[in-house]
């Protein structure tokens, strides 16, 4: 596989599982083209340009594998697959990233 030698895009883009830092809603989106921030219902911005943290999962009821990114700094978290199956994820420091 060859490497680009174009520089990362800024922002982000593809599947996204955020928390609002100023209400705290957890809401999952798509994003076809890179962006620098997006917009919450309560009408906080948050910020996509750094800070993310990936994730991967495989359902075991449908059997989706999902990668995406997320902005939540916890230990665990839980992720709703398209089926309705929670999916709980747990950092994992030495990858530096969320794995089942």
């Amino acid at each position: 596989m060859r490497k680009s030698n174009r520089p990362p895009e800024p922002g982000a883009r593809g599947l996204l599982r955020l928390t609002c830092p100023c209400c705290g809603k957890k809401f999952g989106t798509y994003l076809h083209v890179p962006q620098m921030s997006i917009g919450c219902r309560c009408g906080a911005t948050i910020s996509l340009e750094r800070g993310l943290t990936p994730y991967e999962f495989a359902c075991g009821c449908c059997g989706l594998v999902a990668k995406g990114k997320t902005n939540t700094m916890e230990p665990e978290i839980t992720i709703p697959c398209k089926c309705g199956n929670p999916i709980t994820l747990h950092w994992d420091k030495d990858k530096r990233r969320y794995t089942e």
